[in-house]
């Protein structure tokens, strides 16, 4: 058997990253299949950002993980 590195883009979804001009867009894809996850999420308090913790830190860095969370928290 093959080693297969998943792309970190399966790791995120449903965050889909857009890179344009050197900067990324990233943005939530609304999809119905993720419903169930959604309302786990709410019920948990679990926010995406914080379930996605890993993979946005291993794309990213935690350097701006970190910053992420602080403007999240500010709103």
């Amino acid at each position: 058997a093959e080693n297969f590195n998943k792309p970190i883009s399966c790791y995120l979804y449903p965050v889909r990253i857009t890179s344009n001009n050197g900067y990324d867009a990233i943005n939530y894809h609304r999809w119905n299949i993720c419903k169930p996850a959604l309302k786990k999420g709410k019920t948990t308090n679990i926010p995406l950002y914080v379930f996605l913790k890993k993979p946005l830190i291993k794309k990213y860095g935690e350097k701006w993980y970190n910053i992420l969370v602080k403007q999240i928290e500010k709103r």
